[in-house]
């Protein structure tokens, strides 16, 4: 049996632990370091999920759910509270917030 074969089969456990340790520790830096709504189009991602998890398959573009719009509305108004940069950068204040209500 040559040495690399040997070395898997007695240490498969180990190798599959640790591809799946790495696989997470990558998936856990990606999610701190970038916020949930980080690109232009994560809004409308999060809207047809939502369309999609209440049994409504769109047909067109259209507008954001209420339900979305609801959703997407907090996680920005928690934004501007906190202070993120990312809400700061896009114009929203939280006046502009309570009035979108």
């Amino acid at each position: 049996m040559k040495a690399p074969l040997r070395f898997a089969i007695l240490y498969e456990r180990k190798l599959i632990l640790l591809l799946c340790a790495i696989g997470a520790l990558r998936v856990f830096i990606f999610s701190a370091a970038f916020p949930f709504f980080n690109n232009v189009d994560e809004q409308a991602h999060v809207d047809l999920v939502m369309k999609y998890a209440r049994g409504h398959v769109p047909r067109d573009l259209g507008q954001y759910s209420s339900e979305s719009a609801y959703y997407i509305s907090f996680v920005r108004y928690a934004g501007v509270l906190h202070g993120s940069a990312a809400v700061r950068d896009e114009g929203f204040s939280a006046a502009k917030l309570d009035v979108a209500r």
